[in-house]
């Protein structure tokens, strides 16, 4: 019997999708003497194009709690990256900016995505309109399936979690 081969069976569009996620997964920005990895760098793009900007602002930018985003925000701050400033107007909050360093490790990573774009409309110029329709709506598809199916795995982790403080709580299920 022959052995099946996988990457062969899966749909191109599918194995772009993985490849983009182990690259970003595995992506660290180096900018000499300071290195970020790639869920850091999503921060300094939120607080770059929003700056300057608060604690609940980012967490919501990024879909992520406060408790996270500050979390992020020390390490950033440690690193040379960011700046937080006491607000003015009210004490307890905190105005965060890109420091020059922040700014163009911002600023590289903008013009990456620039790039990027204008090589995915090269390729797309070529390409009908027709062809170009059922490229979005394919996308649109795939993407809300993927969203889809990231709510119901996160309702079931938060199911599991329930379940596992039942059984913290009482000792048994």
């Amino acid at each position: 019997m022959t052995e099946k081969n996988t990457e062969m069976d899966t749909p191109s569009i599918l194995r772009l999708i993985e490849k983009v996620e182990r690259i970003r997964k595995s992506s660290v920005y180096d900018a000499g003497y300071v290195t970020i990895m790639a869920s850091e760098m999503d921060t300094i793009k939120a607080i770059g194009d929003n700056e300057p900007i608060y604690v609940t602002e980012l967490a919501k930018k990024l879909g992520v709690t406060k408790g996270a985003v500050s979390q992020q925000l020390t390490k950033l701050e440690k690193k040379g990256l960011i700046i937080k400033k006491v607000d003015e107007e009210n004490a307890a909050k905190r105005a965060i900016s890109l420091t020059s360093l922040g700014r163009r490790m911002y600023e590289r990573h903008d013009q990456f995505h620039k790039e990027l774009n204008l090589f995915v409309e090269s390729l797309l110029q070529s390409a009908s309109e027709e062809s170009r329709q059922f490229l979005e709506m394919f996308i649109e598809k795939i993407s809300g399936k993927l969203w889809q199916e990231f709510d119901i795995f996160n309702e079931y982790l938060g199911d599991k979690k329930t379940e596992n403080d039942n059984i913290n709580d009482t000792g048994s299920q």
